[in-house]
């Protein structure tokens, strides 16, 4: 039908031009382009980041192609390893939550980027020494939002794709690691050790 043809069409455009976006901030970066470029563009990038990563679900369901959200964390990662934690950190919770529900899908290849994005927001959090600020703008809830869906997924009995249990299992790690001093990190960490 057409309708499904228009529909397929703009699922692979959506696709195509996050793929595109991820390849140009990569490139802007290794050519020593100033990670600032697209600083003052975030407040325009964010809200179309939501919206692909919102249309994961519709009405509780999870989309029959999710290419464009895998497309869409891809670039979300992008902009998480290339840019200042400073101008990130502002964003964090706005996203956390929809990521965390990312991480949550039953499509491996979904899940498997969003944690890849969950470990990468740990910089953006807490960055390493002389990288930035650590962690002013970011809530607690924000950290027990992206650290709960991995533990979750580590936690998880059902069968799950093993690329995405070590993720979750390196994005726990990652957390435990680098933010040990957070207090919801920290029970988060107790509950692992226990199990």
């Amino acid at each position: 039908s057409s309708s499904a043809q228009d529909s397929t069409a703009s699922s692979k455009a959506a696709e195509h031009m996050w793929e595109m976006s991820s390849a140009l901030v990569e490139l802007l970066s290794s050519s020593g382009a100033s990670g600032a470029m697209l600083d003052a563009q975030l407040e325009l990038i964010v809200p179309r980041l939501r919206a692909a990563l919102h249309q994961r679900t519709a009405d509780g369901q999870q989309r029959a192609d999710g290419a464009p959200t895998v497309a869409a964390l891809r670039f979300l990662r992008a902009i998480l390893r290339t840019h200042r934690s400073a101008v990130i950190q502002p964003h964090l919770a706005s996203l956390s939550a929809l990521v965390a529900n990312c991480v949550d899908g039953t499509w491996f290849e979904l899940s498997a980027e969003a944690l890849r994005v969950t470990c990468a927001t740990v910089n953006a959090m807490k960055p390493a020494e002389g990288k930035g600020a650590a962690m002013p703008l970011v809530t607690l809830d924000t950290v027990a939002t992206m650290l709960g869906a991995a533990v979750t997924r580590c936690l998880a009995n059902e069968t799950v794709d093993q690329t995405v249990t070590e993720e979750a299992i390196s994005c726990a790690g990652i957390f435990i690691a680098k933010l040990c001093d957070v207090a919801s990190v920290g029970a988060l960490a107790s509950r692992l050790i226990e199990l």
